[in-house]
């Protein structure tokens, strides 16, 4: 554990830590050399002005080159001497002696039952909360059993919500966590993904919140120290609903009457139900995007499902909100920034965590963002092969990445490390997939736009044995065999398109036009005639029928057509078989000569 010692020159400057934070249990002073969040740190106070010495423990929250934020472990009686001892009397203060106990009547007085009537209960001290770990599923201790007259004293004596005082009246809290270490954000996913619906009651800092949770979502907050920006007024002025002066006098009659402010205006006709009920909302929104920033307190969760019946207004919208927030602050960021960070990256694999595998289906990303979140993510590619895809722009896609990064979504991680064989082959057949989808019809069946039928089957035949569930057996699972399907599909569907002469037709009027149809049935024709001369009858028979099979239905190559015919016709080619005739010496003249093709030029020149 690391030992920070911090000079305090004088009893002012002792007074203005105190003031600061100290007396909350937190101490910010300048720490060099700068330490890192989360470290466990003793912390000793060396008074220039005194004798003796004042040894804290506690951790790291916030550290930064001017000033670092420590939050201490709780002052003891011990601790709290010393600091008197230095002239520091405020320590002594806030120590809180128990309520006495209600007076007890002389025993010469017996009051006569009907006259006698229960005392007020007399307010408890406020208990400190208990230390809190990450999301630890911890409960307090039971309190001793009350009667129903004390518990309802308790109630009637409550001076209302955001005090510890009023906390003992909710359910025992089920869970307990540190924003230190346990962020804002995070706990908020916790409490969406668990649908947790009750008081999350936070104190830190110099004031207690509780945040009402329907379904995990906040409805409504209640907090002891105001805040500007925070008022429900706030919400109700800048929507236009209602006026200053209009909410000054429903302030008064609130004082006056006990009712509030909000049901007056719409008493009065000022407001409707549903705009007080959107202005909630909105301020609801308002907290929630401020405690983003939260990194000092502790929370506890009191179950309590009676909220229910008394919140009506529409919950925030938890993951739009912590969305924008993170999307608008990497928006903001400069570019070569976002690349400088990156770096470090690009060889390591972006994985899913599986335990929040259900949010990258809720987040509101755009359709681009959704595609690369939901198709390429699952198979942990790495950061520089998902640039190489470029499925949407770099910047764009890094965006995404950190994003997601920050919300807990997915992590980086060796690429040496990623061993599952079910990633892989995901990898393998997505890539397979967008190949098949870039290309034209023919050469998706590993066929060139001449071929005709019996080439054509003999590539779909290929295109099935390459994406074969036999060879990615060992790695299937749900995905796996969803982009299986997909390769299948597409496959037979430009199987099913390419069997008729006219879907051949159809598909070549994309690839080429008459004019190189007629180039490529010129060089087909004169090369047959190169092998009738040959004898090469196999050949030849495999030429006159390329002859025919691009016949693109129009007088153009009407000649070629007739004499391809009539060779067909001659025994030596009827009885000749052009199974298994490879032409790919031929086919790649025919591609030059139609890429070489200009309009404005004569065929041969």
């Amino acid at each position: 554990m690391a030992e920070i010692v911090h000079t305090v020159k004088d009893l002012p400057a002792l007074q203005r830590l105190w003031r600061q934070g100290l007396r909350h249990g937190a101490l910010l002073i300048p720490v060099h050399p700068m330490p890192s969040n989360g470290d466990e740190v003793d912390v000793v106070l060396r008074p220039a002005f005194a004798a003796g010495l004042v040894k804290l423990s506690g951790r790291v929250t916030q550290a930064t080159p001017a000033i670092t934020i420590l939050q201490l472990d709780p002052l003891t009686a011990e601790l709290r001497e010393r600091l008197v001892g230095l002239g520091l009397g405020e320590a002594a203060e806030v120590t809180r002696q128990p309520e006495p106990a209600p007076a007890v009547a002389p025993p010469a007085f017996r009051p006569k039952p009907k006259a006698f009537r229960p005392a007020a209960a007399v307010p408890r001290a406020p208990t400190a909360a208990p230390p809190a770990e990450s999301m630890s599923l911890r409960a307090p201790p039971p309190e001793a059993p009350r009667s129903a007259d004390a518990v309802q004293r308790a109630i009637y004596a409550a001076p209302g919500p955001a005090d510890l005082q009023s906390e003992r009246l909710l359910p025992t809290a089920t869970e307990h966590g540190d924003l230190a270490r346990y962020p804002w954000r995070d706990a908020l996913l916790h409490f969406l993904r668990t649908k947790a619906t009750g008081v999350l009651a936070i104190d830190g800092f110099r004031e207690i919140r509780w945040a009402y949770l329907i379904d995990g979502s906040p409805v409504h907050y209640r907090g002891n120290t105001p805040h500007a920006g925070e008022y429900l007024s706030d919400a109700l002025l800048q929507a236009g609903h209602v006026r200053q002066d209009q909410w000054t006098e429903a302030l008064r009659l609130q004082r006056l009457t006990g009712v509030m402010a909000g049901q007056i205006l719409i008493a009065q006709g000022t407001i409707t139900a549903r705009q007080l009920d959107e202005a909630l909302t909105k301020r609801a929104e308002r907290i929630t995007r401020n405690l983003l920033g939260a990194n000092f307190g502790r929370f506890r969760f009191h179950p309590f499902e009676e909220i229910r019946l008394v919140l009506k207004n529409a919950p925030v919208s938890v993951l739009q909100l912590l969305w924008d927030a993170q999307m608008e602050l990497l928006n903001a960021a400069d570019d070569d920034a976002l690349v400088l960070k990156a770096e470090k990256l690009y060889d390591l694999r972006v994985r899913v965590i599986e335990a929040r595998q259900d949010l990258l289906r809720q987040l509101p990303m755009t359709s681009y963002e959704s595609h690369v979140a939901l198709e390429l993510l699952p198979a942990a590619w790495t950061l520089k092969e998902l640039v190489a895809l470029n499925e949407i722009e770099e910047r764009s896609l890094l965006r995404l990445v950190f994003a997601l990064d920050a919300m807990g979504v997915v992590e980086f991680v060796q690429a040496e490390e990623e061993s599952s064989k079910s990633r892989r082959a995901q990898r393998i057949l997505y890539e397979g997939w967008k190949d098949l989808s870039r290309r034209d019809p023919f050469s998706a069946l590993h066929s060139h736009w001449s071929s005709n039928l019996a080439e054509i089957e003999v590539g779909y035949a290929k295109l099935q044995k390459e994406f074969s569930r036999k060879r990615f057996g060992a790695a299937m699972d749900e995905r796996v065999e969803m982009l299986l399907e997909r390769i299948h599909k597409l496959g037979s569907d430009t199987y099913a398109a390419l069997q008729s002469k006219p879907g051949r037709v159809e598909a070549r009027k994309s690839i080429v036009g008459n004019d190189q149809l007629q180039m490529a049935s010129d060089l087909l024709d004169k090369q047959g005639e190169m092998a009738m001369y040959k004898n090469d009858y196999p050949v030849a028979k495999a030429l006159y029928e390329k002859v025919i099979e691009l016949d693109p239905g129009s007088s153009e190559g009407a000649e070629y057509r007739s004499r391809a015919r009539k060779n067909l016709a001659l025994p030596a080619l009827v009885n000749a078989s052009s199974h298994g005739v490879v032409l790919d010496d031929l086919t790649r003249q025919v591609d030059r000569l139609v890429a070489d093709f200009k309009p404005d030029k004569e065929p041969g020149t």
